[in-house]
C-alpha cells in the first residue's frame, strides 16, 4: 500500500504545455536561440462530440523540447521567501521573472491558452490559461531518433514544504499539458479550429519563434456519445475534474511503480568490523508538519516528512533472525562512486501486520508529539517505527541529488512477511511522508483542554543513524485546539508565507 500524499489545485479547466534542460550557474542573459527550445504541437485532427444538445471538444496539447534538453531550476531560499526560479541553456541560467513559478505542483503558471472558432476564425470560446508541469506524465520521445531516455524528474513536487524543484524535458521528447475542455450547446455538427498559443511572456523570455509558439488543429464535431472520461470531465466543474485527473493519474503511479522490482539488500548480515567512514553521509531534516486537521471529533490528524539533505544515500538492510519476526538492521555507506565503503549496525526491524502498514518497520527513524504550550510532552504518538521510501522530492538541486530513486512505494521497498531481508532508502533530496491515514499516527484530544499546541517531529530521535548533522533533526509547528468536547476544532499557523490551501491532499 503507498502512502504518498498527493496536492493538486488548478484556477481552470485548462493547463499547460512546456519542457526544460540541465544545470549550470550564471546571470540574467536572454540571447535568442538559434532553434527555438520548445514547440506547441496538437493533433492534426481532433473529433468533438454532439450530445443531447450538448457539444464537447476536449483534450490535451503537447509541447516538445527541440535543440537542446530543456531545463528551469527552482529554489526557495526559507520559507519566508518566493520561489525563485531558472532556465538553464547554453552553459548559461537566466532568471525567470517572479510570479513564472509560484507553487511547486503547478510548475510553469499561464503557459499557454487554447481557444476554439469557426474554421472561418470567428472566435466561439477561450479556455483561458493555465499553468503546467514540464515533469507531466505523459513525457515521451517524440522523434524517432531522439535520446533513449529521459535524465529528469517524473514529476513536479507536492509537498507544500518542497524547497528545490528540477524540471527537464530531454531533447526532441515532449510532455502533454493539462486538461482542457469546451463545453457548449450552440456547436452545430461540422469543422472548426482549435488554436494552442504559449503565452507572450514566456516566448520572450525563451525565445520561441511565432510559428513555434501556436499550434492549430482541425476539429471535426460529429452526433455521438463522447468517448471516455473526457466526457464526464469537460462536464463537471474545475474542483471535479481535478479530482478525476488527479486520481487517475495517481492510480496509473502506483500500478508503475509497482511494476518495479525492489532494491536488493545484501544476502546475509555483514562479518567484518564495522565501520562508519567519514565524508559522504546522509543528513536527515524534518519538514513542518502539514496536511494537519481533524479527522475525527476527538482525533487530530496530520502529515510528517522526513528527508534527506545530505550527500548520500541512507541504506539500511535488514537481516531477519531465525524464527523471530524481528531483522537486524545495517546501515551501509557509500562514496561518491556509488561504492560501498563501510556499515555500521543501527538497530532493528520489526513487522508490522497492521492493515495500513503490512510490511517490515525500522524502528528509530522518527518520533511524532505532541507538545503543550510551553513545549512540555503531552502525547506521543504511537507511530514509533517506519519503512521506509522515497516518497517526497524536497530538493532535487542538491548536487548528489537522485532524480529517479528506487524504493519509491512500500509496495516494493518493505518487504512481505515471509521476507528473510530487505533494503529501505532514503535517496539525497527524496522525502519520507507518513500521511495521517496510518494506523496509530493521529493524536487523541479527548481530555485535553482548549489552547495552543504543537506538533513536534524529530527525525533519528536516538541518534542511532549515523548522519552528518544532528541539529536539524526537529520541526515544531504551533496549532490551536478549539471546539467542544464533543467535536474539536484545530486553526493551524501558517509557516512564513506558504499556503497549504492551494490544493486537495489525499492520502492512501
Amino acid at each position: 500500500m503507498s502512502r504518498r500524499l498527493a496536492v493538486a489545485a488548478a484556477a481552470s479547466l485548462s493547463l499547460i504545455p512546456l519542457s526544460l534542460y540541465s544545470p549550470a550557474q550564471a546571470e540574467d542573459a536572454a540571447a535568442t536561440p538559434a532553434v527555438s527550445p520548445l514547440v506547441a504541437k496538437l493533433p492534426k485532427n481532433i473529433t468533438g462530440y454532439r450530445w443531447k444538445r450538448m457539444t464537447q471538444v476536449a483534450g490535451r496539447g503537447w509541447v516538445r523540447a527541440q535543440g537542446q534538453p530543456f531545463e528551469i531550476r527552482a529554489t526557495r531560499a526559507s520559507y519566508d521567501d518566493p520561489i525563485k526560479a531558472s532556465w538553464v541553456h547554453d552553459g548559461t541560467t537566466t532568471q525567470l521573472p517572479e510570479g513564472m513559478v509560484t507553487e511547486w505542483w503547478m510548475g510553469l503558471n499561464d503557459f499557454a491558452t487554447f481557444e476554439l472558432t469557426k474554421a472561418d476564425g470567428t472566435p466561439i470560446d477561450s479556455s483561458g490559461t493555465g499553468s503546467w508541469c514540464p515533469n507531466g506524465y505523459e513525457n515521451a520521445r517524440a522523434l524517432p531518433d531522439g535520446p533513449a531516455r529521459n535524465p529528469y524528474p517524473n514529476e513536479c513536487p507536492y509537498n507544500p514544504y518542497t524547497l528545490g524543484s528540477v524540471m527537464g524535458l530531454q531533447q526532441s521528447w515532449q510532455s502533454a499539458t493539462g486538461f482542457y475542455a469546451f463545453v457548449s450547446r450552440k456547436l452545430k455538427v461540422g469543422t472548426y479550429k482549435l488554436t494552442m498559443k504559449i503565452n507572450p511572456d514566456y516566448v520572450n523570455v525563451f525565445g520561441i519563434s511565432a510559428a513555434d509558439a501556436t499550434a492549430t488543429s482541425t476539429v471535426t464535431v460529429v452526433a455521438g456519445k463522447p468517448r471516455g472520461g473526457l466526457f464526464r470531465q469537460a462536464h463537471s466543474n474545475a474542483r471535479r475534474s481535478e479530482r478525476a485527473t488527479l486520481r487517475s493519474r495517481m492510480s496509473a503511479d502506483r500500478a508503475e511503480r509497482r511494476s518495479v522490482s525492489a532494491p536488493s539488500p545484501a544476502a546475509s548480515a555483514p562479518t567484518g568490523a564495522a565501520a562508519a567512514p567519514a565524508g559522504v553521509r546522509p543528513d536527515l531534516r524534518s519538514l513542518p508538519a502539514w496536511g494537519i486537521s481533524m479527522v475525527g471529533r476527538q482525533t487530530l490528524g496530520f502529515a510528517a516528512t522526513v528527508w534527506n539533505g545530505g550527500t548520500s544515500p541512507l541504506v539500511v538492510d535488514g537481516f531477519r533472525r531465525d524464527g523471530e519476526d524481528v531483522m537486524d538492521a545495517y546501515q551501509y555507506f557509500f562514496d561518491t562512486d556509488g561504492n560501498q565503503v563501510g556499515y555500521e549496525q543501527v538497530g532493528e526491524m520489526e513487522w508490522d501486520g497492521r492493515p495500513s502498514h503490512d510490511h517490515w518497520h525500522f524502528t528509530d527513524f522518527a518520533t511524532y508529539e505532541l507538545l503543550d504550550a510551553s513545549q512540555n510532552l503531552v502525547q506521543r504518538s504511537q507511530k514509533e517505527a517506519f519503512c521506509l521510501a522515497n516518497t517526497d522530492a524536497v530538493d532535487y538541486t542538491l548536487p548528489a541529488a537522485q532524480w529517479h530513486p528506487e524504493g519509491t512505494d512500500l509496495s516494493t521497498a518493505c518487504g512481505g512477511y515471509d521476507s528473510l531481508s530487505v533494503r529501505e532508502e532514503l535517496s539525497v533530496g527524496s522525502g519520507d511522508t507518513y500521511s495521517q491515514m496510518r494506523a496509530g499516527q493521529a493524536f487523541n484530544l479527548k481530555g485535553l483542554p482548549n489552547g495552543t499546541y504543537y506538533i513536534r517531529v524529530t527525525a533519528n530521535p536516538e541518534h542511532t543513524l549515523v548522519e552528518t548533522d544532528t541539529t536539524n533533526n526537529v520541526s515544531l509547528r504551533e496549532i490551536k485546539i478549539g471546539g467542544t468536547k464533543k467535536r474539536r476544532t484545530v486553526t493551524v499557523s501558517q509557516v512564513g508565507i506558504i499556503n497549504e490551501d492551494g490544493g486537495l491532499l489525499f492520502g492512501w
